[in-house]
């Protein structure tokens, strides 16, 4: 008799948690839309840095402290990109924490520097992405962890057709060659084979410097360069 008390405690408290709102943070927007749609008609996740916050460089407000004090799960990509988070999520031990990037230790002790964080810009690693998060979701809203799931084999499948869609561009304009503002592409350019001719920011928490410009507009020149891909966070001076 008491086994079959605890076991219908367990089940109670399993019922409850999962009619909880749990509260889902997620850093960054990409992710953020992710994670969007893996809990559409559920929940909706909260986000960190809105507007055009570069997540590198930005600094904590007391509104985006009280955001993470507040979270029951925290979603980022790791200290390779919201650099200023890693000490404030390290001491988190009260929350879930699922971190998208491998630690520097699974990295075989490489600098973490050599470590791209800009996975989303790969859709096949997006995917993979989505199904991690999508094991965490469902145990956090066992409830809904068939809802879950369906909302994951549908972003999935967007997901792929996106793929899809970028190879077939690709394929039809092998000639697309770019300079980037910053070093985020490895992904993108290693999935579709995308020339690059340089870079005008090489590292994100710096700022790059006169002669730098100044050989990259050569290379502009030169290479006739037929694409810049800039991103509205960053200052738009240098371009």
């Amino acid at each position: 008799m008491p086994r079959l008390f605890i076991l219908l405690l367990a089940i109670f408290s399993m019922a409850a948690h999962a009619g909880d709102a749990v509260r889902v943070l997620v850093t960054i927007k990409p992710v953020h839309s992710l994670v969007s749609q893996l809990l559409q008609g559920i929940a909706e996740p909260e986000l960190l840095l809105d507007g055009y916050q570069s997540p590198h460089t930005f600094q904590l407000r007391p509104s985006d402290a009280r955001k993470l004090t507040q979270a029951d799960v925290i979603i980022w990509v790791g200290p390779t990109l919201e650099t200023n988070l890693q000490k404030t999520l390290r001491q988190a031990n009260d929350k879930l924490v699922i971190r998208l990037t491998e630690s520097e230790e699974e990295h075989h002790g490489a600098d973490h520097l050599h470590i791209d964080p800009h996975r989303w810009l790969d859709p096949v690693l997006a995917q993979a992405d989505v199904t991690r998060i999508t094991e965490s979701l469902s145990r956090l809203y066992p409830g809904h962890a068939g809802h879950i799931m369906a909302n994951n084999r549908q972003l999935v499948k967007r997901l792929q057709l996106l793929d899809k869609e970028i190879r077939k561009y690709f394929s039809e304009n092998t000639r697309t060659s770019a300079i980037l503002y910053h070093d985020a592409w490895h992904y993108f350019q290693q999935r579709y084979g995308i020339t690059t001719h340089g870079i005008i920011n090489p590292d994100a928490h710096k700022q790059p410097g006169a002669h730098h410009l100044y050989e990259v507009s050569q290379t502009i020149k030169d290479r006739h360069t037929q694409c810049l891909l800039i991103e509205p966070q960053f200052k738009p001076k240098y371009l």
